[in-house]
C-alpha cells in the first residue's frame, strides 16, 4: 500500500466531498461530474484535477490516466450518486433511471481496484425501495472481492446544526483492508462539536 492517501471523487459535484476529504489528509487526484456549472464551481475552488463527463460514457482507463494512477494504487473512490429515486421525499414513479448510477459507480471500483470506497446517500437506500440496489451492490462488490461495511450517520452528531441522516457503503479490498474494525469505531462523532 503506498503511503500517500490519494482519492478519486465521482458525482463531485461542487466539490464538498474532495474539500471534507481534503481536510482529512486526503490528496484528490481527479474528480467527475456531468454539470457544467458545478465542474466549473469545482474548478475555481479546487482545482484543474476535475472532469466533466457523464459516468456512463467516460472510461475507466481514462479516469485513470487523469488520476496519474495504475488499477489498484488508489486509495479511496468515493461518492454520491444521485439520490433522488432513494429519496422518501420523492414523487412519481420509483423507477427512476438515475437509480441505476449506484451500480455505475461499481463500475469504477471494479476497473479502479481501490484499497477503499466510499458512497453516501440518502437514508433511503437502505428502506424497502433502495435496498434492492444496495443489495444488488453489495453482492457484486463482494464478487470483486471487496468487504462492505453499510451503515446511518447523522451530520447533527458531528457538529452540524441541522439533522440530515445519510446512508454509507464503506467497501474495503479483503487482500489488504482493515476488515477486523468496523468504519463507524475509526471515525466516530466528534464530541467537541467540530
Amino acid at each position: 500500500m503506498n503511503d500517500v492517501l490519494t482519492a478519486i471523487d465521482l458525482f463531485c459535484g461542487a466539490g464538498g466531498l474532495s474539500l471534507g476529504l481534503g481536510m482529512a489528509g486526503f490528496s484528490v487526484v481527479a474528480a467527475v461530474d456531468n454539470d457544467e456549472i458545478a465542474v466549473r464551481t469545482y474548478r475555481q475552488n479546487l482545482g484543474d484535477h476535475v472532469l466533466q463527463a457523464s459516468l456512463t460514457d467516460l472510461p475507466v482507463e481514462r479516469l485513470l490516466e487523469a488520476a496519474g494512477l495504475r488499477p489498484g494504487e488508489c486509495m479511496l473512490l468515493a461518492g454520491g450518486p444521485p439520490c433522488q429515486g432513494f429519496s422518501v421525499k420523492r414523487r412519481g414513479s420509483r423507477d427512476d433511471p438515475r437509480n441505476d448510477l449506484l451500480l455505475e459507480f461499481f463500475r469504477f471500483v471494479d476497473g479502479i481496484r481501490p484499497h477503499f470506497f466510499l458512497v453516501e446517500n440518502v437514508k433511503g437506500l437502505l428502506s424497502k425501495h433502495g435496498r434492492p440496489h444496495l443489495n444488488e451492490f453489495i453482492s457484486r462488490a463482494d464478487e470483486q472481492g471487496y468487504h462492505c461495511h453499510v451503515g446511518e450517520l447523522d451530520a447533527v452528531d458531528f457538529g452540524l446544526p441541522q439533522f440530515r441522516p445519510r446512508a454509507f457503503v464503506v467497501g474495503e479490498r479483503k487482500d489488504g483492508g482493515i476488515a477486523s474494525a468496523s468504519p463507524w469505531q475509526l471515525f466516530p462523532p466528534r464530541s467537541d462539536g467540530l
